[in-house]
This record gives C-alpha cells, sequence and structure tokens, in this order.
C-alpha cells in the first residue's frame, strides 16, 4: 500500500511538474509580448526567478519520493517551502 501511495504522489506531482513547465514558459512569452490576456493573470503575477524556484522544489521531490521518507513530512515541508518561496 505504500508504494501505491508513492506511485499516486509521484504522479500528482509529476503533473504538477508539467502545469508549472507550462506557466514558466507562458511567462517568458508574455514577457516578452505586449499583450497580457487575463486568462494569464496567475502567469503574470508570478516572475520568472518565483517560478524556477517552484519547479526546483517540485523537481526536489520527485527527486526524493522514492526514498524511505516520511510522506507526510516531505509534503509538510513541500508546502512550508511553497510558502516560503511565494511569501
Amino acid at each position: 500500500q505504500d508504494k501505491l501511495i508513492k506511485d499516486n504522489i509521484e504522479k500528482v506531482f509529476k503533473e504538477i511538474l508539467v502545469i508549472y513547465k507550462s506557466y514558466f514558459y507562458a511567462k517568458i512569452d508574455i514577457e516578452s509580448s505586449d499583450v497580457i490576456n487575463s486568462d494569464f493573470a496567475f502567469i503574470a503575477n508570478n516572475s520568472v526567478k518565483s517560478l524556477e524556484k517552484e519547479i526546483g522544489l517540485i523537481t526536489k521531490v520527485l527527486n526524493n519520493i522514492n526514498y524511505n521518507l516520511n510522506l507526510e513530512l516531505m509534503l509538510d515541508k513541500f508546502v512550508i517551502e511553497m510558502g516560503e518561496i511565494n511569501g
């Protein structure tokens, strides 16, 4: 059952990583464009540096997920660190 839980958490974080990378590349496109669509408000309000840090944190979780770590502590740490990035 622990393996199933880890696999599901890993799938979720892989999807989160895909979403954040899409935001990152969209942010770069937005910054090089004069037009800002309201659909991209979330992206426009985040800096490239902030998105880079968030992607790094998500990648760190993915790299650590298969080690014998306490998943609850790992997820708690993720939430705390994500909050620190976003102030």
